[in-house]
């Protein structure tokens, strides 16, 4: 996948493991056996070995388009792990509630995929939503680690902050 991405003009690659802590992820509407398709002890033996190969260091600088330097491949191996008992499960580091928002089609806003909605665009402005109390509480509780959910989180993310910054309509502007 990776060489493919390259051979495409891909300028990143991201790899997230299949979500069997959640049946609402990515807006699922009905329970599937998400435990038929983690892989077993075995498969994450083999794969152990391929993300040591990946993760290498020769074969990083060689493919640029592996994001975050292979750090991704060793969360979805550790995920892979706690679900077979290898490993304890741990809340990792997100930021993704202080840097993303989801709208969707309603209106609703969260602030991660998996986090219930902290306003909507149908009773408030996009900066009363993320400023609300709602919100920041939310911001806190994942910055704080606490909240359950996370625990077995598939895409737990750093970003850096972006250079894009939300400026509320004003009234004074002019023609001039």
């Amino acid at each position: 996948m990776i060489e493919q991405a390259e051979k495409l003009g891909a300028s990143h690659i991201t790899f997230l493991p299949l979500d069997y802590s959640s049946d609402t992820s990515f807006a699922r509407t009905q329970s599937p056996d998400l435990l038929k398709n983690i892989p077993n002890r075995a498969e994450v033996a083999q794969m152990t070995d391929l993300v040591t190969e990946l993760t290498d260091t020769a074969y990083i600088m060689s493919h640029p388009v592996l994001r975050e330097e292979g750090a991704d491949l060793l969360r979805v191996l550790e995920y892979y792990e706690t679900a077979n008992g290898l490993r304890e499960s741990i809340n990792p580091r997100c930021n993704t509630p202080k840097t993303n928002i989801i709208i969707d089609a309603y209106g609703n806003i969260n602030l991660c995929f998996f986090t219930e909605s902290v306003g909507s665009l149908t009773t408030a402005s996009v900066h009363d939503v993320l400023t609300s109390p709602k919100a920041t509480q939310m911001k806190q509780l994942v910055q704080d680690q606490m909240l359950e959910r996370c625990r077995g989180c598939v895409c737990p993310v750093e970003y850096s902050a972006s250079p894009i910054t939300y400026n509320p309509a004003r009234s004074d502007y002019t023609d001039e």
